[in-house]
């Protein structure tokens, strides 16, 4: 279904979407395979319990060596927190040059 929708957004012209929400949001871009670029927010703070809530949800992954791995990272701070933005995969490959 959200391949659906963002091929229904490349035929009007959108080439960049801005997806934020919660885990489950997130979570449905990964599984799906539809994320290209991550940007994650860290603030001094540690919530932490049993409940806590993941900022992507979804399957995950069954071990850290198969793990989504950010390259092209890009870290920068902000007051007290910091942002990691990275690629996901290679961008070229949807994108080409020229």
């Amino acid at each position: 279904e959200l391949a659906a929708v963002l091929a229904e957004l490349t035929g009007r012209g959108v080439q960049v979407l801005l997806v934020e929400g919660g885990g489950g949001v997130h979570g449905a871009f990964w599984d799906a395979g539809l994320v290209d670029e991550a940007c994650f927010f860290y603030a001094p703070v540690v919530i932490g319990g049993e409940g806590a809530r993941s900022a992507v949800a979804g399957r995950g992954a069954e071990s850290v060596s198969a793990a989504a791995r950010l390259h092209d990272v890009e870290l920068r701070r902000l007051g007290d927190n910091w942002m990691v933005r990275g690629l996901v995969r290679d961008v070229d490959r949807f994108w080409p040059a020229g």
